[in-house]
This record gives C-alpha cells, sequence and structure tokens, in this order.
C-alpha cells in the first residue's frame, strides 16, 4: 500500500491548509440562548419543566431518532406519504446541528 502512495507528491495548495471561518450567525445564536439560559433561576416553574422534558422526548426521539434516523435514512419502516413529512417535521423543529452552512 505505501509503495501504491509513495510517488505522490500533492500539490503545493494542499501544503497550507486554509485558514478556519467563524460562523458569526451561529455565534450570536448560541450567545442570545445561553444568555437567555442564565435568567432561568427568576423564571423557573415546575410545569415549565415538565414541558421541556416532553418536548426534548418528542423532538429528540420522534423527530430525530425515529424521522431522521430510522424512517430518512435507512428506510426501515413506510408510513403514508403525510405522516412521513410530518414527522420530518418535527425533527427540523428540534433544530439539530449536525447541518453546516
Amino acid at each position: 500500500m505505501t509503495r501504491l502512495f509513495s510517488g505522490y507528491i500533492p500539490p503545493s495548495s494542499a501544503l497550507t491548509p486554509e485558514p478556519l471561518k467563524l460562523s458569526w450567525v451561529s455565534i450570536v445564536i448560541f450567545t442570545i440562548v445561553h444568555g437567555l439560559a442564565l435568567l432561568a433561576p427568576w423564571f423557573f416553574s415546575w410545569s415549565a419543566l415538565g414541558i421541556m422534558i416532553l418536548l426534548h422526548w418528542f423532538l429528540g426521539s420522534i423527530g430525530i431518532c425515529l424521522g431522521y434516523h430510522r424512517l430518512l435514512s435507512h428506510r426501515s419502516f413506510q408510513v403514508p406519504k403525510w405522516l412521513e413529512y410530518a414527522i420530518a417535521l418535527v425533527g427540523a423543529t428540534a433544530l439539530h446541528p449536525t447541518f453546516r452552512s
């Protein structure tokens, strides 16, 4: 295997890596979300905590795991088109940060 690639010389542009670029939109969004999270002790309620746990389960388990992973990635089961769109919408609502712009 080494002999196969031993004669390969990368172009000079491959030797100098590109500088990393910051996504200012992501930085601003995450700063706002974490800044608002600092207000949580003054606005805590048990009902809001219950709703947050329910939404975390619904968006994460149903939207990401069931919808994106099992249904859209693997096609491990079939549902009517309207339900597929609804589950994909739930997954999109979770705002999972795996995509890059």
